[in-house]
């Protein structure tokens, strides 16, 4: 019975310091997410413009009173659309989402190296995804990445 405790207090450690090293890599490099956000382009932009769309009721296209319909997967957008309406159009939140669900990442790693090796490969595996650069990284940016890699997590 001891060991079921310890074990579920592992997994919540593991996400608490993965929570802690996303929030601080989003406080030390901030200025420049926000640099890059001003100056929105590509994908992010189109995300952002589908989304805003979604959540202002004109549906799922590029500019708010066109027929035409986005070229992008609705997964994403929809997901902005609903975080956009609950709270404001800012990108904090979306920001505080996406650093969430990445941060679930190594937790549901876990659990994989687990059920596929050992309990000892599941630990160093999940240490390892909370350091990972680029789970660390996309997690600040309004970018399908993080959803992707989640999702992808989970389904295995």
């Amino acid at each position: 019975m001891p060991d079921k405790k310890y074990r579920h207090l592992f997994i919540l450690h593991i996400f608490l310091f993965s929570l802690i090293v996303r929030f601080i890599y989003l406080y030390f490099f901030k200025q420049n997410i926000i640099h890059i956000e001003r100056s929105l382009f590509g994908d992010a932009a189109q995300y952002i413009l589908i989304a805003k769309n979604i959540a202002s009721g004109n549906g799922f296209n590029m500019l708010p009173d066109s027929n035409l319909l986005a070229n992008r997967a609705p997964f994403f957008p929809f997901i902005l659309a609903g975080v956009f309406k609950f709270f404001g159009q800012s990108y904090w939140p979306v920001r505080i989402f996406q650093i969430c669900i990445s941060s679930l990442v190594p937790v549901i790693t876990y659990f994989i190296g687990k059920e596929i090796a050992s309990k000892r490969t599941a630990m160093i595996s999940a240490c390892i995804s909370i350091f990972y650069p680029f789970y660390v990284f996309y997690s600040a940016y309004v970018l399908t990445e993080t959803l992707f890699v989640f999702l992808s997590c989970l389904a295995l």
